[in-house]
């Protein structure tokens, strides 16, 4: 998770010419109300960069986390695979 990340930032930090630190946001429910808003009246869309089905989740994993995604990875569940 995002903790080694911090610890890292807060020991290079010194080292390096940009200043490093852990960035984090508050939840309000009136920001989210209004972002469900957007979403709803489809003025945010996600960026779909490529789709993967079920049984290739290892290769969205690894798109994913190499940084290579160029908008986000998606994995289909089709009916049957829920059957299964």
């Amino acid at each position: 998770g995002s903790l080694p990340r911090i610890v890292k930032a807060r020991l290079v930090s010194p080292f390096v010419s940009q200043r490093l630190r852990p960035f984090l946001s508050l939840t309000r429910r009136p920001d989210l109300e209004e972002l469900l808003d957007l979403i709803a009246t489809g003025a945010v869309r996600p960026v779909v960069g490529r789709t993967y089905p079920l049984e290739q989740t290892g290769k969205a994993i690894a798109e994913a986390g190499g940084g290579h995604a160029r908008g986000k990875v998606v994995v289909v569940i089709d009916d049957d695979d829920l059957k299964a």
